[in-house]
């Protein structure tokens, strides 16, 4: 009986079959019985993987379950077979099932933490990198050391230059100071070197890969004060980097960048 019901329901799917685009109404979900399934989110004019979902894992359930438009695209990205369940008869199950319901409340909660937690951290890199190329664009020829930038050059118009609000343009701003990148003295702003500057950029490229976590989010994670996160970081680094010395691989390249970018002079 339980087979019969499950292979009316069940569907094969080739590789890049959309089930669901974002923006459309949602009357159906989907459970993953073998292969996988992306999901992709519109983030500005870029399209961002949030997740990969593989087997016994859900995708869907939300528009059924708030009644509002996808929120995301999914598409299948490995061949797949896929229980497809209508909104009555997904209904009917957390019906009969408390078990089921807080199940997948959890699996949506957690989906939907990861998932804010990329697109802020999407969001962070590309306003960060514009930032970097509109200075570079802004600063004039290299004197003592530094390329000065503009009299006047401030968080505010470089935020409104690249379409940064004002306090995400503020934090970029902070961010590029303790990194070295942007050097102030005496009320004048200048950008440091380009072999610094491309140095930065190589670095905001292997933290996407090999250090996605923020402080504040390890802290929540860990429980530990954001102060503690930084030492224990800090400690990782010298000791990581020590035991390491005279091998060049990219994560060891990328520890080398983190320490002089975010931990080099912190207490």
């Amino acid at each position: 009986m339980a087979e019969a019901l499950l292979e009316r329901y069940t569907g094969s799917y080739p590789k890049g079959t959309v089930l669901f685009d974002e923006g459309e109404p949602g009357d159906r979900m989907f459970v993953i019985h073998s292969g996988r399934v992306e999901v992709v989110k519109r983030v500005g004019s870029e399209r961002l993987t949030i997740a990969e979902l593989g087997p016994g894992e859900s995708v869907g359930e939300m528009a059924i379950l708030d009644g509002q438009p996808r929120s995301a695209s999914a598409v299948v990205c490995e061949d797949a077979v896929l229980v497809v369940l209508d909104s009555r008869t997904f209904e009917s199950l957390i019906r009969q099932s408390g078990e089921i319901a807080v199940r997948i409340l959890r699996k949506l909660s957690q989906r939907l933490r990861e998932a804010n937690r990329q697109i802020e951290g999407f969001v962070a890199r590309n306003g960060t990198l514009a930032a970097v190329e509109a200075l570079r664009g802004l600063a004039g020829p290299e004197r003592e050391g530094l390329r000065p930038l503009p009299l006047g050059t401030s968080a505010r118009n470089l935020g409104a230059r690249v379409g940064v609000g004002g306090r995400e343009a503020e934090t970029v701003w902070q961010r590029l100071r303790a990194a070295g990148v942007i050097v102030e003295r005496d009320g004048e702003a200048a950008l440091a070197p380009d072999p610094r500057v491309e140095e930065y950029l190589a670095y905001l490229d292997l933290k996407q890969r090999y250090d996605p976590l923020t402080v504040r989010e390890l802290s929540e994670v860990s429980g530990l004060p954001e102060g503690e996160v930084h030492r224990v970081v800090r400690r990782m680094l010298a000791s990581r980097l020590q035991a390491e010395q005279g091998l060049v691989d990219p994560y060891q390249h990328f520890l080398s960048l983190k320490k002089r970018f975010e931990y080099l002079d912190r207490v």
